[in-house]
């Protein structure tokens, strides 16, 4: 039998990781690229090591599935070990999370369908993956979505890698009984997917840390906050099918990755949205993937307080910047035929609608944000805006280093009518921006700091989105998304006692007090906790008695107040 060296050619090193090195090669007997995976060879003798490699040859072995990335070979590389495996042309779900910073809700409702699609047929064989994450799913440029590295799953009949209280996994992206070390089911990988769904569509890992050990307090401590909180544009179905899949109790997650396919496919039919390989396929084709990076968390606390939710500015200050923007804005152009393979529906089909109408938008290039009738919609282009009144609708397309371009069309009743234009390229251009903050605050913009108000001028700040932080010893901080339009102006007015809520807790006979994960003391605290304002998870810990979770809303200016008595037992 030949040796691998002789079966295979390596092209390029791809990765080099602390455990194996990959390699894009090239299988000679079936003249077709492969990805190798060749343990380091200091590492050869590391039996556990070892046995993950061995784990995950056997584990794909076993399974056939267009998600799943199939394994081709496993065996001795020279003085180690290697596993040739299916090469896909893409990248992987973390990289293309790097470069976009978040996705359209649609690209990522049909990534996480054909990722349920292959864990549904991975748990009907038995096998668990037990390390969903970003880093572990492959996005192919023609829009197939393939599930890898089995290392550390767990099968019937295959021998554990670990012994029994062990915790295995990437802890950012654990379910709480996988972060408990307890037995395990298909539940663990749906929890795990909900985060990674969670992430695609905000842009932040939930239970990221700078530590191990703060990733799995996080997993252990904090529940998953309703997206609408963090962003509000998400519709309420796709709430509901993460806040379903995010339950910590598993007996209250869907029961099978069949019924998250249902569910999504339900979400698709009532909203419109389009579901196929051509939507991840055009975005991810797109030069420039994501118009809004996202906030990323700072691990450094500055103060007890904890910024939880990236808010949007309101829509007053969309309002002021749009109406102040340029006035030579629009343009008109040929519409074009639509492309049905390619386009995000975002509303209910024609057909359903007889008295309406709808639009077909596109632009080139894609990925355009749509403004219409003085509402910023959820998808970005190309696509279907359906039940629309007949008559006179407007249009502004934006997009981050174009020139903004908009018009007016007419709908007609039972017709769909079609817009698309050419982008035109422009340098980037800069608006002004007055802070006005009461009482004061320290104003920071994209992590850098700016000034403390009062600040006597118009701020330059070049078109595009911003996060701006701010910060006052007597509040928590809190950060907002800030869109700035070229060659305009407006004042960013905010009150921080608009800001925030109190709480008064008491418990008996007494707990550590956790707000969101971060430690505000022991009972009794006297004076009330300052919070920003929205959902919180209170968290109440005292050795002898249970802990007590749970979700608390705090109002703008208002005081909330919770006794409770901790109960005993397990």
């Amino acid at each position: 039998m030949s040796n691998p060296p002789e079966l295979y050619d390596l092209l390029e090193k791809i990765n080099v990781g602390s455990v194996a090195a990959a390699y894009r090669g090239f299988q000679k007997s079936l003249e077709r690229q492969v990805l190798i995976k060749i343990l380091h060879p200091h590492l050869s003798a590391d039996q556990q090591l070892v046995g993950r490699f061995e784990r995950e040859a056997k584990a794909c072995a076993s399974l056939r599935d267009e998600n799943i990335i199939s394994i081709f070979d496993y065996g001795k590389w020279e003085n180690s070990y290697f596993i040739a495996t299916e090469w896909v042309e893409g990248v992987s779900l973390a990289r293309l999370l790097k470069k976009a910073g978040k996705l359209p809700t649609t690209v990522a409702m049909e990534i996480t369908r054909q990722i349920c699609k292959g864990l549904s047929y991975a748990h009907s064989k038995g096998i668990i993956h037990r390390d969903i994450k970003p880093a572990n799913i492959m996005v192919s440029f023609e829009g197939d979505v393939k599930i890898s590295d089995f290392g550390l799953a767990s099968a019937k009949g295959m021998p554990s890698i670990t012994l029994e209280g062990t915790i295995v996994g990437t802890p950012a992206y654990m379910s709480p009984e996988q972060a408990q070390a307890l037995q395990l089911d298909g539940k663990t990988d749906i929890f795990s997917l909900g985060l990674t769904l969670h992430e695609m569509i905000t842009g932040v890992a939930v239970y990221a840390a700078p530590t191990y050990s703060g990733s799995l307090t996080k997993v252990l401590t904090e529940e998953v906050k309703p997206i609408r909180t963090i962003d509000p544009s998400v519709s309420p179905q796709v709430e509901s099918i993460l806040a379903k899949m995010l339950q910590r109790d598993r007996a209250k997650r869907f029961d099978d990755c069949r019924d998250i396919i249902s569910k999504i496919e339900q979400w698709a039919s009532v909203t419109g949205a389009s579901l196929s390989r051509s939507e991840i396929a055009s975005f991810t084709s797109e030069p420039s993937v994501s118009d809004v990076k996202p906030f990323e968390p700072t691990f450094k606390r500055r103060r007890p307080f904890r910024t939880i939710s990236l808010a949007v500015l309101a829509a007053v200050l969309f309002g002021a910047l749009l109406i102040i923007g340029p006035k030579n804005l629009f343009r008109q152009t040929q519409s074009v035929p639509m492309d049905r393979g390619k386009v995000a529906e975002d509303a209910m089909p024609d057909t359903v609608l007889a008295d309406k109408g709808s639009l077909f938008i596109d632009s080139r290039p894609r990925n355009a944000k749509i403004k219409l009738d003085d509402k910023w919609i959820t998808s970005t282009t190309p696509c279907v805006i359906g039940g629309l009144l007949p008559g006179n609708h407007h249009i502004i397309l934006y997009k981050p280093g174009f020139d903004s371009t908009g018009a007016s069309l007419n709908i007609e009743a039972g017709r769909r009518a079609s817009f698309s234009l050419d982008l035109l390229s422009k340098k980037k251009g800069y608006g002004l921006i007055r802070f006005r903050i009461t009482p004061w605050a320290k104003v920071y913009i994209d992590g850098k700091y700016l000034d403390t108000t009062p600040i006597g001028k118009a701020i330059r700040l070049q078109e595009g989105m911003h996060v701006v932080s701010f910060e006052n010893p007597d509040y928590p901080a809190f950060t907002e998304s800030l869109l700035v339009l070229a060659d305009s102006a407006a004042d960013v007015l905010i009150n921080l006692d608009d800001k925030v809520g109190y709480l008064r807790i008491a418990a008996s006979p007494w707990a550590d007090v956790y707000i969101d994960g971060v430690k505000f003391g022991t009972t009794p605290i006297s004076e009330s906790i300052v919070l920003v304002t929205g959902h919180h998870q209170l968290s109440l810990i005292n050795p002898e008695f249970q802990s007590h979770v749970e979700t608390l809303y705090i109002e703008p200016r208002k005081t909330l107040e919770r006794l409770v008595k901790l109960k005993t037992g397990g």
